[in-house]
């Protein structure tokens, strides 16, 4: 009885042997599945000005909805950016959506209260709401900026025009020349019809 015993445990043998390349070998190609994968790159995050270009050329479009979303987007990297804001107002705006533009114009009012183009479309979307009195606060506020902002150009050009008599004026002297002073007009203005343009893709200059 002995030697059957033998002989089949001589037969169990080979079949070890003989799975155990192929498990080695599936083992091996579930190492390389995993390799591959783990080694493929993610994909780089977007920056907030690359979704504030990509809503400018889809406001350039009038997808105005697809504007929205990168300005959205743009704004939840950087905040503080009024010029996010102000195109994403201007995009609400065209979908009449006069609510959230107000919103966000009071976003740049916040950010830059100095830059009169936000109390223009403020105005105007408070128009839009049959918000008279507000629309007419705003406009105020947009022209005494604007206002100011010209006497400040008038400044500065007179400032450079003495500057250049001054550095030409080698043997007589030029008699000073004052700037006219033009009156404040008392006339009502037109109330406004189209909002401001929006900003580009750089990031803009503030006044």
């Amino acid at each position: 009885m002995t030697p059957p015993c033998k002989w089949q445990a001589k037969v169990a043998n080979p079949q070890k042997k003989r799975w155990g390349p192929l498990t080695l070998l599936l083992i091996a190609l579930v190492v390389l599945l995993s390799f591959g994968c783990s080694s493929t790159p993610e994909p780089e995050p977007r920056s907030a000005l690359q979704y504030f270009q990509d809503g400018n050329l889809a406001l350039k479009r009038r997808d105005y909805s697809t504007s929205v979303w990168n300005y959205l987007r743009a704004i939840s990297l950087n905040d503080e950016a009024p010029e996010f804001h102000y195109n994403l107002g201007l995009a609400y705006y065209h979908i009449g959506n006069y609510p959230e533009a107000i919103d966000a114009f009071t976003q740049v009012e916040q950010l830059r209260p100095d830059h009169a183009d936000t109390y223009y479309n403020m105005a105007l979307a408070y128009h839009k709401l049959s918000r008279t009195d507000l629309a007419e606060k705003y406009y105020n506020q947009y022209q005494n900026l604007l206002s100011i902002r010209k006497a400040r150009q008038r400044l500065e050009k007179s400032k450079l025009e003495a500057q250049k008599a001054r550095s030409t004026s080698s043997i007589q002297p030029k008699a000073k020349v004052l700037a006219k002073t033009t009156k404040r007009s008392t006339k009502k203005s037109a109330t406004p019809i189209q909002p401001k343009a929006a900003f580009s893709n750089q990031i803009p200059k503030w006044d």
